[in-house]
């Protein structure tokens, strides 16, 4: 029997769920989880290595209520979607019952719902795995496309979120993300997203979770790019070591493939967030996850430059990427709801001049941009 603090909130939110007539989600045994454990295996992890796990220590009984609150506040609502996914967030904060890949699939399957992917997309598996690199990769494994985000990517992404949220001075803000970049680089050690001593957020009211699932989204929709655009099939590989030391394979994509992919994430994330929005301030949501996640690039490669750490070559700088997705947003005519992305680039800015460097972003060539731009047709 369990007998953990927990046992009690749990048996209520199943409880809950079974009276709605509702089951948690589960990922199915397909080809593309069987090679990615096949791959895990290979490379000498097994998932719960790879996966974050809540640490029931640290959870507070406020905490507890905050995510109960945000239970209840879908409860009224009457969306039963929305009843399933706040029910797995509060499992997973509080009831040590983690698993990003389970989050990831749902992620993946609203995206394979809401956009226009191709084959290898569509069949494409998402999991957690030391990338060596801040965000994701994709690649194939038993023939299998897989999409593979770095292990405490997730993680980085919340708190850099929550932070942003905060009523915290910009100064403290600089300092937290900062802070966890240095942490990431120096010991792999994953950001805390959880902690409730940030001023000014709710952790009711779900909104870091919507942002931070905007930032999500756009890691796994640019990899989805790269398989619809067909960029694994011409790209060349190289090996790099895992923390355990075992050598794995990277596939790299040049630079305009990059910045093609990008693009394919940013007008399909737009296109939906347009069509789907009950109010522009979600398309701003939509513009902000893209900003996040490069963004918190930029600061990693700063961090890694003050470092002397060598960086993970394929992407190219993260200031162009920025630079070109705000270009972007003016071309998809969503420029006047950057202001999210805005905000979250004037933070990032800032943290590059405390290490001394400027948002220096290089034009891309104008061939570039008409060829980046026919991609989108």
């Amino acid at each position: 029997m369990d007998a953990s603090p927990f046992a009690e909130y749990r048996a209520a939110i199943h409880r809950l769920l079974e009276d709605k007539g509702l089951e948690l989600p589960s990922i199915p045994s397909c080809a593309g989880r069987k090679a990615y454990l096949a791959l895990l295996a290979d490379s000498g992890y097994s998932e719960t290595e790879v996966l974050p796990v809540v640490d029931t220590a640290k959870v507070t009984p406020q905490a507890m209520a905050a995510t109960f609150v945000g239970l209840m506040q879908a409860i009224e609502s009457g969306n039963h979607e929305l009843i399933q996914s706040i029910a797995w967030i509060a499992l997973n904060s509080v009831g040590g019952r983690d698993n990003t890949n389970l989050i990831l699939h749902g992620l993946k399957e609203h995206l394979i719902r809401d956009i226009e992917l191709g084959a290898q997309a569509r069949a494409c598996y998402v999991g957690v795995f030391p990338t060596n690199s801040f965000n994701a990769q994709c690649r194939r494994y038993l023939d299998c496309p897989l999409v593979l985000l770095d292990t405490g990517c997730v993680e980085l992404v919340e708190a850099a979120v929550a932070s942003f949220l905060s009523k915290k001075a910009q100064s403290e803000k600089i300092d937290d993300l900062i802070g966890a970049s240095v942490a990431y680089f120096a010991s792999r050690s994953r950001a805390d997203a959880s902690r409730l001593s940030l001023p000014g957020v709710d952790w009711g009211n779900a909104h870091v979770g919507i942002l931070a699932t905007a930032a999500e989204e756009f890691v796994v929709a640019h990899e989805l790019g790269h398989l619809s655009l067909g960029h694994l099939d011409a790209s060349g590989r190289r090996t790099y070591l895992l923390p355990n030391g075992r050598p794995a394979e990277v596939v790299e994509k040049s630079w305009r493939q990059e910045f093609e992919a990008d693009a394919w994430a940013c007008s399909s994330l737009v296109k939906r967030a347009v069509a789907n929005a009950s109010s522009m301030s979600q398309v701003a949501v939509a513009l902000m996850g893209p900003i996040v996640v490069v963004g918190i690039g930029a600061v990693m490669e700063a961090t890694a430059r003050s470092r002397n750490i060598p960086l993970s070559v394929g992407h190219p700088p993260a200031v162009q990427r920025i630079s070109l997705i705000f270009q972007l947003f003016d071309l998809f005519k969503v420029g006047q709801q950057n202001y999210l992305a805005a905000a979250f680039a004037e933070l990032v800015t800032a943290c590059l001049k405390s290490f001394g460097a400027e948002f220096d972003a290089k034009p891309l060539p104008p061939e570039w941009i008409e060829e980046i731009k026919a991609a989108l047709h």
